[in-house]
């Protein structure tokens, strides 16, 4: 026995199930249309999906102090190229690694 939940919802979303492929397997297992708190059930948690989402490796850029992260994520050439994570960090898309490399030479810094 198996019980529905938000969270068993999600757990499977996360293992990558589809709601699609649930709302199918949910149907062929009654006899019954899906009662209506299921059905709003999957359409609240399709909403939900994908409202948070993975967008891939990052590297995270510790700069000796705030005054250095402020600089650098401030600056023209790195602004789009970074985020501010706190005081001291800054994180960079792996995709943008070398062109942050570039500017932040530009800017008088290396990676050490």
């Amino acid at each position: 026995m198996w019980a529905l939940s938000a969270a068993s919802l999600l757990r499977a979303l996360d293992a990558k199930r589809t709601v699609k492929e649930l709302r199918c397997h949910l149907a062929q297992a009654s006899s019954q249309p899906l009662p209506q708190t299921v059905a709003a059930l999957l359409d609240d948690t399709e909403r939900r999906l994908g409202k948070v989402r993975d967008t891939g490796p990052v590297h995270l850029i510790e700069c000796a102090d705030e005054a250095l992260a402020t600089l650098l994520a401030g600056d023209r050439r790195l602004r789009a190229l970074c985020a501010r994570l706190g005081e001291r960090q800054l994180a960079v898309p792996a995709e943008k690694l070398p062109a942050f490399r570039k500017a932040l030479l530009a800017q008088g810094y290396a990676l050490a």
